[in-house]
């Protein structure tokens, strides 16, 4: 016979599991929710076809039961399968490239065209995107985020501000249209975003 000190015991074990258990599904709950939050906003701000919205959001709740990260764009995007993924980072890339200045007034098939040899980047603040005297390679786009232009002071050698460069601008075309080395060194002012683009995809 279980006497009633051992029946308890077993009652209020049980009581704490089950306790723990509903704590535990609704802290994922509401991460679940966050997430399909953050995505729902990612597609909206860049314009992603409601088709394509559909077919996200028909996958995305039974991936989100075994991937749960952190809220950056790049960690939200990456519980899609690629095929998705690639659909909406290329339309993310044409939202952008609308955006700057350089490519203002150009068709939209130019612009699909441009953003498919486009690479998405990302750094911290305070990194080396180039420095003065390096090849030209790529000109940038900057997606989001600050960045600062330092030149050499002929007199001391050191660095020094020069200008700021910020979301919806260009830079570094000139050394690339021209074929020179890099004037300038560019520095990360926050965290950025960037599509960068080669030079062997200019011609």
């Amino acid at each position: 016979v279980v006497s009633t000190q051992s029946t308890w015991a077993i009652f209020t074990a049980s009581i704490s599991r089950y306790t723990a258990l509903l704590t535990r599904t609704d802290a994922f709950s509401l991460q679940m929710a966050r997430k399909k939050q953050d995505l729902a906003a990612l597609l909206d701000v860049y314009k992603v076809p409601w088709s394509l919205q559909k077919e996200v959001f028909r996958i995305f709740p039974q991936l989100l039961q075994t991937t749960i990260t952190a809220d950056t764009r790049e960690e939200i995007m990456s519980v899609l399968p690629a095929y998705l993924r690639n659909q909406v980072n290329g339309f993310v890339k044409l939202s952008v490239l609308s955006n700057i200045k350089f490519f203002c007034g150009a068709e939209p098939e130019s612009l699909q065209t441009l953003a498919e040899h486009l690479t998405h980047c990302f750094y911290g603040p305070g990194e080396i995107i180039y420095s003065s005297g390096s090849a030209a390679t790529d000109m940038f786009f900057v997606g989001g985020g600050a960045l600062e232009m330092l030149v050499c002071n002929e007199e001391t050698g050191d660095e020094m501000h020069f200008s700021t460069i910020e979301s919806g601008e260009a830079f570094g075309e000139v050394e690339v249209l021209l074929q020179l080395p890099r004037t300038v060194t560019v520095r990360t002012l926050t965290a950025a975003s960037l599509f960068r683009l080669h030079h062997q995809n200019l011609t």
